[in-house]
Parts: structure tokens; sequence; C-alpha cells
């Protein structure tokens, strides 16, 4: 892991998704309606983040740590997705050995250590040097997204990388005027929390994680909703700063509670009245555009705080 490099990775993020949008996936046949996605840190957000989306439109299907001491019950139709951007994670190269059927290995790394009978799916990431995902991270969701079209013969359009890609490099080219709104959240107080919808979730967790890697500063994810029943109460007697991803219905809660403990609350991709910043960005409508680029924010701040330590 190297600073220079992951804050060089990131300014490759908008090229990225030009590269990745309308890309076709090397998927192969996928006769089964129950999907299992298994990885660790990033790749468990988003394979929690994929479960949910597939049980929406009434796929059978869940997300699995890989460190999971037991493994469920699998039949042979079942379609197993191990995610390891690095092809590296220990965890799910173990699980794979367990597991005694085929695999599908998704991973940017071209050569995986894995055995020959399971089957391989690049990421097609552009090569991420800062050893964090960033790219490989846009590249996952775009690679789960190409599986939904082939489980469910639903088009997603190019559209939304396209506008992710201007929404990036806006972000990127305007970072002078939010940085120390973010910074502020992250390093004013005794930590932050990123909260975001279930739809989003990922974006808490990867943001709070990129927080505790990098500048290994204090940082914690929670849903909009379950907030108020595990996170509200250390905002009682602590001076825990809140970073709001815009959207989720229980929005309101998380700023009742805020406001009357008086703690201090970041929007981003919204607008509210009772928020002491709304950052906005362009396309923070479309829930495609918000996921694959809200974490930038994020992203930017913990590079800048890793390169200056």
């Amino acid at each position: 892991m190297k600073a220079s490099k992951f804050s060089d990775d990131l300014q490759k993020k908008a090229d990225n998704l030009l590269h990745l949008s309308g890309h076709q996936f090397d998927w192969p046949d996928l006769p089964s309606r129950r999907v299992v996605i298994v990885g660790m840190g990033s790749s468990y957000f988003l394979g929690q983040w994929f479960s949910r989306r597939l049980q929406m439109v009434g796929i059978n299907a869940f997300a699995l740590l890989a460190s999971s001491r037991d493994i469920p019950v699998l039949a042979d139709s079942d379609v197993v997705v191990a995610i390891s951007a690095t092809g590296q994670s220990a965890e799910t190269a173990a699980f794979v050995d367990r597991v005694e059927r085929p695999v599908i290995f998704l991973t940017n790394n071209p050569e995986p250590p894995i055995h020959s009978q399971h089957h391989v799916v690049s990421l097609h990431s552009l090569p991420e040097t800062g050893g964090v995902a960033s790219l490989t991270y846009q590249a996952t969701i775009a690679a789960l997204l190409d599986l939904e079209q082939r489980l469910t013969g639903q088009i997603v359009p190019d559209s939304p990388f396209i506008k992710a890609a201007e929404a990036t490099s806006w972000i990127i080219e305007t970072q002078a005027d939010w940085h120390k709104e973010i910074l502020e959240q992250v390093t004013g107080g005794e930590g932050a929390q990123f909260v975001a919808p279930l739809e989003r979730l990922s974006s808490a967790q990867q943001s709070a994680l990129m927080m505790r890697e990098c500048p290994r500063i204090r940082a914690e994810a929670s849903e909009a909703g379950d907030w108020a029943h595990i996170d509200v109460y250390l905002t009682k007697n602590h001076d825990l700063r809140v970073v709001l991803f815009a959207g989720s219905p229980w929005q309101d809660q998380v700023l009742d509670w805020t406001t009357e403990r008086k703690r201090r609350v970041v929007l981003i991709g919204g607008h509210s009245d009772r928020v002491d910043v709304s950052l906005h960005y362009p396309h923070e409508d479309d829930e495609l555009v918000a996921l694959l680029t809200e974490t930038t924010f994020a992203e930017l701040v913990a590079a800048k705080l890793w390169s200056e330590q």
C-alpha cells in the first residue's frame, strides 16, 4: 500500500468508468436462479448490495463472508461467485478450495491461485497500483450489473457510467471547494459516522473503510434507519460527526437526533436546511451514479491525510 500511488489511482477513476462502460464480462452459462456471492471487505460490501438488488427482482440470492467456518448447502445449479480484486484474499481462496464444485472467481488478477476447474472472470479494471480497492471497486459494480443483465434479461444502460465519469471528474476537479468540509468531519471530533440508505449501504461501508485503511482514522458505517437503533447512542456524549448520503426515507429521523444533540452533519447528494453543509455533484439523483461516485469524497480526503503522515 502506497499513498502516492493510491492518489494516482483516484485520478484514473473517471477514465476507468468510461473504460468499463458497455463492457461485456466473460460470464459462463448461468442456468440457475439462486446466486451466492462470497468475499471479504469491499467485495463483501458489494456482495450484500448485489444480493439485495437481485432479491428485489425475485431472484434467490445472498452474500456470505468467505471467512465463514461453515459452508451452506449448495445445489449443483447454484451460481457461486467469489470476489477478490487482487486474487490474493486468503479467506476467499480458502473458501474456493473448500467448495467441492466449480466456482466463478471474479478478480483483476490474470493468474489467480485457484484450481483450473473454476471459471475466472476478469474485472477489466485499469491497473490499480496503490494497494487499495478503488478502481476495482468500480469494476466490481460494473461486473455485477452485467451479471444481473445475464440473469434477468433486463438491460442496464451505459448512461450511468458515462454520467458517473462526469460526476467523478467534477468531484476531483472541485476538491479545493469541498475538501475542508469532509476533513472537518473525520478529524474535528472523536470520529466519523458514514450513514447511507440501505440501497447504497456499501457507500458508507467503503467510505469508512477508506478512513481506517489509509490514514487509520476512526470511522464507522451505518444504514440510516438502523442508525437510530445502534449508532445514535454514542452521539449523546461523544463528538461524533455524521457524513450522510442522501436518499433514505429515514434521513429525517437521523437529522432529528443530530439536531437535538447538536452534532455536525455533512449531507452528500441532497439538500436539507437541518445540516451544516450540503455537498452536490452532477447527476446525483441517479441511484447508480451515486453508487459509482459518492465514495470519491472520502477516498480523496483519505488519500490526502495518508500522504501527509
